[in-house]
């Protein structure tokens, strides 16, 4: 006992040691984020002040690389809302990468991750969220293969944004839960294909739901319930992606962007050999998300940059809620693994939802690492379905939902202290066809947000 007790103490003195034998890098990062915000007649405040440290260690020489890098973080947030104050702990990325260079005459690179990795689908649309796990990475002269699979059990529960299942939003509101919910994610992707001149992405998408089964509904079940519990939810997505720049037309480029949704969910369907002739059943998924974008960049006006993007994605007029609202044989409402990022006021779960986006930004000052900007939404639903929106107004058919003008600021004042002004103004269709409760809604929702990050 005592020479295996010796031996562990020398080895960690020895890898303390390692370390000293290579450059490190690493730093701090303080932000503080003053929010005003309006939406639904609440108005609130909040602040948020988050300090992050982060810290990379290469290793090797002549072309390989193992590289360990760590990225964590505490938080703290108070607001008048809720009269609460959040205190957030979590390790953000923690990652050990190998790499080895030409490992065979047609494998050019071959990258291995393990850690607390970014997991994300090309888009962003579908999936943007840390798991624990690894990736497997293979660069070819014509095309490049990874795969990935990582588990989300681990992340806490203030720092899991994941609500698929009631369950998921069960778990996300006790506070007696340290971890938010569990699933299993798995990417393969194959990209850097081209067809006259254009980029090809292929990719596969799935999460599995390995919530408890004792705090979920069983199928088959015949007790309905009251709505408080659900069942698994489990989703995969087949995605094209191509994109590139458009011939004859200088610093004009494209994207477009097709996913198939499928997958399971529970339902209360009818059951003939149910005493009550119904019961609880998993229905198949089939869904789709698609879309496209369009870039245009115009260096010689205050190095300028224009956008365009529609969104669109499929919804069920038959369900009853945005999270296991089915109610019949098929779904059809496309569910994203996480939300998704439109304006800075209205960003609802891209469920049942189209999206019509223009923006341009400018540097109006020459030698001044000042950037401004506008954007301008327009958000419609293509079914009466439900949308994970407050204020609507029950059974409206209205397809417009309102539109928004954000403004945006980024000024760098040093090399290390940076600021940026974000403002946004959601303006409902609260008339009186309109999808939105006047009362509820108002006539104009807006958030202003202010940041503050400086980097040590």
């Amino acid at each position: 006992m005592t020479f295996n007790k010796t031996k562990f103490l020398i080895s960690i003195f020895l890898m303390c040691c390692s370390f000293t034998l290579f450059p490190q890098d690493g730093g701090l990062d303080l932000s503080l984020a003053p929010e005003i915000s309006s939406v639904a007649r609440k108005t609130s405040f909040s602040a948020a002040l988050r300090l992050d440290g982060w810290w990379n260690v290469p290793f090797g020489k002549n072309g390989s690389l193992f590289e360990g890098s760590a990225h964590t973080g505490v938080s703290f947030a108070t607001g008048t809302e809720s009269n609460t104050t959040v205190f957030n702990y979590d390790i953000d990325r923690f990652r050990f990468l190998f790499v080895i260079p030409t490992p065979t005459e047609n494998l050019q690179r071959l990258h291995v991750e393990l850690g607390r990795l970014p997991f994300q689908d090309t888009t962003s649309l579908i999936l943007s969220h840390p798991a624990d796990g690894a990736k497997l990475s293979l660069t070819y002269d014509k095309f490049n293969i990874s795969i990935q699979s990582g588990y989300t059990g681990f992340i806490m529960r203030n720092n899991n944004s994941i609500s698929l299942s009631v369950y998921d939003q069960h778990i996300a509101s006790d506070k007696s839960s340290l971890f938010g919910s569990r699933r299993l994610f798995t990417i393969g992707e194959i990209s850097g294909l081209t067809f006259f001149g254009q980029s090809i992405n292929l990719s596969f998408i799935a999460q599995q739901d390995l919530n408890p089964e004792d705090k979920l509904i069983s199928e088959w079940a015949t007790e309905e319930t009251d709505g408080s519990q659900g069942g698994k939810f489990n989703s995969q997505y087949l995605n094209l992606y191509i994109n590139g720049s458009i011939p004859r037309l200088a610093d004009l480029y494209y994207s477009t962007w097709f996913s198939y949704g499928t997958g399971r969910t529970l339902t209360w369907l009818e059951d003939s050999t149910s005493p009550d002739q119904y019961s609880y059943q998993y229905a198949p998924i089939q869904s789709m998300m698609l879309g496209f974008s369009i870039n245009y960049y115009l260096q010689s006006f205050y190095n300028s940059a224009f956008n365009a993007r529609f969104v669109y994605a499929s919804g069920d007029k038959n369900n009853s809620n945005v999270i296991e609202g089915n109610t019949t044989e098929k779904a059809k409402q496309f569910t994203p693994i996480t939300g998704s990022s439109f304006g800075l006021v209205c960003s609802p779960l891209l469920s049942n939802l189209i999206v019509a986006e223009l923006g341009g930004s400018l540097k109006p000052i020459e030698g001044e690492s000042l950037q401004t900007g506008a954007k301008l939404f327009g958000f419609f639903r293509p079914t009466s379905g439900p949308l994970s929106l407050a204020g609507l107004k029950p059974g409206s058919d209205s397809s417009f939902l309102g539109f928004e003008l954000d403004f945006y600021g980024n000024y760098r004042i040093f090399s290390d202290l940076g600021v940026s002004l974000n403002t946004g103004f959601f303006f409902p269709n609260s008339s009186s066809r309109g999808a939105f409760d006047k009362k509820a809604a108002g006539s104009v929702q807006y958030s202003i947000q202010l940041s503050c990050v400086l980097s040590m």
